[in-house]
């Protein structure tokens, strides 16, 4: 029932948009999505609409002290989770890389707002530490912070961390950065790349002109600039003069090909022709049946090998600004 439900579910996300109609079955993480999302919805009834009895006091002191004010935020982040699990649930990856980078971010950002908050200790009491960045934000503020004996070298430090790990979530280089960040500002003033401003190729539109890479060679060039020097008299006779080189080579090569006759390269005799001899009628030889052959696998249409090698390509795609998409490919 479970799994019918989360079919259900799965194939209804997927079917908005076109990224993820072609998800192989093999792929999906339906279940896992549809817990996400179950979750979601008991921990939102708990810290949004303050769900009443033992079970929403429990949820609220576990989220809320753990993670603060940004409890609110928790579900959803929760609905994105199970979002992506469902769409793409490749594009997750390696399971230390994302619980890293989000622990990093948890700490850099929930430092900060601890920070902002006057750096409340435990001893303090539960109720300022949850109103601030809970016992996370506790953890990544309060280090930095006793260890510098200063909240002003914490803030830079924290804020370094919090980019550390969206870079490790995103998958980004440093060297990306700039491209990804100009991606973003022309994706939100909605402007179009310079593969979108080109005019497409006709037949009216003008051949692109090739460079020529061609070197001359250096008499030939100091023989143009004596024609220049000498005016257009030197420049007619230099004419003359190659006019007529090139006749006489014209000729000797035309002497040479009359003398004598070509004589065939040497040659070996072609081997003699090579005959089976007949076997005797005592020699016979039956074939073994299929049944002595192991049965291989199945043959896989697709793998998480080739989906990942059509992400990289449909990502290349993308930054190039190729309006274009991979339907199909063949093993």
């Amino acid at each position: 029932m479970w799994l019918a439900a989360a079919h259900v579910l799965g194939a209804i996300v997927r079917r908005l948009g076109s990224t993820a109609r072609g998800l192989d079955p093999e792929h999906r993480r339906d279940g896992v999505g549809l817990g996400l999302v179950a979750l979601a919805i008991v921990v939102g009834a708990a810290v949004w609409w303050r769900l009443p009895g033992g079970v929403g006091d429990g949820i609220r002191a576990v989220i809320e002290g753990s993670v603060g004010v940004a409890a609110y935020a928790v579900p959803l982040l929760l609905l994105a989770a199970a979002w992506r699990t469902m769409r793409r649930p490749g594009l997750n990856g390696p399971a230390g890389r994302p619980v890293i980078g989000w622990l990093a971010i948890s700490l850099g950002v929930l430092g900060l707002i601890h920070i902002a908050h006057g750096l409340p200790r435990p001893n303090g009491g539960m109720q300022a530490m949850r109103e601030a960045g809970g016992a996370v934000g506790y953890v990544g503020s309060a280090m930095v912070a006793d260890l510098f004996r200063s909240t002003w070298i914490a803030i830079p430090l924290l804020g370094l961390l919090g980019l550390f790990g969206l870079l490790v979530v995103t998958a980004t280089p440093i060297y990306r950065v700039p491209a990804r960040l100009a991606a973003l500002r022309d994706t939100a003033l909605g402007r179009t790349t310079t593969a979108d401003r080109a005019p497409a190729a006709g037949p009216d539109a003008p051949a692109a002109l090739e460079p020529l890479n061609r070197t001359r060679p250096r008499r030939r060039v100091a023989a143009l600039r004596d024609d220049e020097a000498d005016g257009e008299s030197g420049g007619h006779t230099q004419r003359v003069l190659e006019d007529r080189a090139i006749a006489g080579r014209d000729n000797a090569v035309d002497e040479t090909a009359g003398d004598g006759q070509l004589e065939p390269p040497p040659h070996t005799p072609l081997p003699q022709r090579v005959e089976q001899l007949s076997l005797s009628g005592d020699v016979s030889y039956s074939l073994p049946g299929n049944e002595v052959l192991k049965p291989g696998s199945v043959h896989k249409a697709r793998s998480s090998a080739s989906d990942a090698i059509v992400d990289r390509l449909t990502e290349v795609l993308e930054q190039f600004g190729i309006d274009a998409q991979i339907t199909g490919y063949t093993r």
